[in-house]
C-alpha cells in the first residue's frame, strides 16, 4: 500500500488485502495489454507530480510541475497505440470525466503493473 511517509508502494500487499487469491506482476507492455484484453482492468503504480490532481482534458497527461509527490496506484482500463487509458480516483470533474490518457512507459507506469486472480 502507498503510505504518505514512504517512497514505495506495496501493490501486491494491497491486492491481497482487497480480495485477490493471487497476484501476478506483469513485466512487459505486451503482457499488460494481453491482461487488459483478456481479464479487464488492472492495477499499476505510477510516479505522481502535484499537477496530476489538477489534470483536465482529453490530451495525454504530461507533468509540468517539478514537485514530485510520490508513487500512486491507478487503474488501467484500456490502451491505444502508444498510450494507456486509466481511471482516476478523483471523480468525474477530474481529467476527462474521471479518466486519463498517458504515454506508455511514462512515469514508470509499465514497470509496476499487476493482475489479480479474484477470490471466488
Amino acid at each position: 500500500m502507498c503510505k504518505s511517509d514512504s517512497k514505495k508502494c506495496d501493490v501486491k500487499e494491497a491486492f491481497l488485502k482487497y480480495k485477490c487469491k493471487s497476484v501476478t506482476k506483469l513485466n512487459t507492455v505486451d503482457e499488460i495489454k494481453k491482461s487488459i484484453y483478456e481479464n479487464g482492468p488492472l492495477i499499476a503504480q505510477m510516479m505522481i507530480y502535484d499537477d496530476f490532481w489538477t489534470y483536465k482534458g482529453v490530451e495525454p497527461y504530461t507533468h509540468k510541475s517539478v514537485n514530485y509527490v510520490g508513487p500512486s496506484i491507478v487503474k488501467l482500463i484500456g490502451y491505444e497505440p502508444g498510450f494507456w487509458i486509466g481511471e482516476g480516483i478523483y471523480g468525474q470533474t477530474w481529467g476527462d470525466n474521471g479518466y486519463f490518457k498517458i504515454k506508455a512507459g511514462y512515469l514508470e507506469l509499465d514497470k509496476f503493473a499487476y493482475e489479480c486472480e479474484p477470490v471466488p
